[in-house]
């Protein structure tokens, strides 16, 4: 992704400013980090280019902030820069470990931080940072990654084969299914989801319509089960009167979310259940739509925070139990093996050189060296040297 973060922080904060790069340059994102200017040194031509040319600037914010002049340097230099009308530039305050808001330097205030204290740590401020830098658009480098990240990312062809297959087998006995999708925030859960939108008909025998559950419609949000029945109605005809009808003439897919689920509060998880456990059972049974209803649940969750997964589970069961609808918990998402890639490479027509696979491997090695890398820097390294003119 190209357009640089320029990451700010205090000296002892370090280790911190290196973790949250690496965490970035894993979601292929530039970074800049100085590591060796001093406290009233002269700022290197190298430096001002850097901050001038960022798109986003991270300040790390901790009990050290106060006392780093150089960093309130820099600071100052990101609010000019954030403050001009002409600029495309925007600040990104976050907070880290032994810190609170009071420790935020003048200037910062106003603008909304990122508490990197909460559960994620430095991979969720990553994947925030991230999507925040994609929201600023105009980047045709990274319209490139992206369209190439497509091309690989629907045929999800390496770790994806367990849960397709699960599909599949659940196909050919013609039975119906309440599923539950899972895996980490940073292995592409809905590229699976876009696999079963796009392919679903085609390659199953039973030819299924996919309805998708959106949380929010026509500008309002589902907060309670109520919620959740309109937006299904919704999804399965938008002018309302043949819902019924439709569920009943041919099979059908219910995908619960129009992104993988992960961020509710108290409230919305409570009718979320109350959709799952009660509502949705019982408009099923009111309108004899017995059989024929799959329903996929899919959720994604940073690696130490299954909280929600564990709750989700335990209210799809009771939906099972109140529908007669057997319920699968579909194999993790994750990160695929070298021979799962390798398997993939040669089923290419034709495969890559042998050198291609090479280099690959060597750069899937040297990732996981530091962290799992996401699923979609893997898709796009793949994607990358598959696409060379001459492998």
């Amino acid at each position: 992704m190209s357009g640089t973060v320029f990451i700010a922080y205090a000296s002892p904060d370090l280790e911190t400013a290196q973790r949250l790069g690496w965490e970035l340059e894993d979601e292929d994102v530039d970074i800049f980090i100085d590591k060796n200017i001093q406290a009233g040194d002269i700022w290197p031509k190298e430096l001002v280019e850097a901050l001038n040319a960022a798109r986003i600037i991270v300040v790390l914010v901790s009990d050290k902030t106060d006392q780093a002049h150089y960093e309130h340097d820099e600071i100052a230099r990101a609010i000019k820069r954030a403050r001009d009308p002409e600029g495309s530039c925007i600040v990104i305050p976050v907070l880290i470990q032994g810190c609170d808001e009071e420790y935020l330097p003048y200037g910062l205030q106003p603008i909304n931080v990122i508490d990197g204290r909460l559960a994620g740590g430095m991979r969720r401020v990553a994947l925030e940072i991230r999507d925040r830098l994609k929201a600023l658009g105009g980047d045709p480098a990274e319209e490139e990654v992206e369209l190439g990240y497509r091309l690989i990312g629907p045929a999800i062809n390496l770790d994806r084969v367990k849960q397709w297959d699960a599909f599949k087998q659940a196909d050919r006995e013609a039975s119906d299914r309440i599923w539950l999708l899972h895996g980490p925030i940073d292995q592409s859960v809905e590229l699976f989801l876009q696999r079963v939108q796009i392919h679903l008909g085609a390659e199953m025998q039973v030819a299924r319509s996919v309805y998708r559950i959106m949380r929010e419609v026509d500008g309002m949000s589902a907060q309670i089960g109520k919620d959740w029945l309109r937006h299904l109605r919704h999804a399965v005809d938008p002018g309302g009167n043949d819902v019924v009808a439709k569920l009943r003439s041919q099979p059908s897919l219910i995908i619960v979310g129009d992104t993988p689920l992960s961020d509710f509060d108290a409230d919305e998880c409570k009718g979320l259940e109350d959709f799952l456990t009660h509502i949705l059972p019982s408009y099923l049974e009111q309108n004899d739509i017995t059989r024929g209803v799959s329903i996929l649940v899919p959720v994604e969750y940073f690696d130490h925070d299954r909280g929600f997964l564990n709750q989700l589970k335990s209210w799809l069961k009771i939906t099972a139990r109140e529908t007669g609808i057997t319920f699968a918990e579909l194999p993790e998402i994750s990160l695929p093996s070298w021979e799962e890639i390798e398997d993939f490479l040669c089923a290419q027509d034709p495969p890559p050189k042998e050198a291609t696979q090479m280099r690959i491997k060597a750069m899937y090695d040297r990732m996981k060296e530091h962290a799992p890398p996401s699923f979609r820097v893997l898709a796009a390294i793949i994607d990358r040297h598959t696409q060379e003119k001459n492998p």
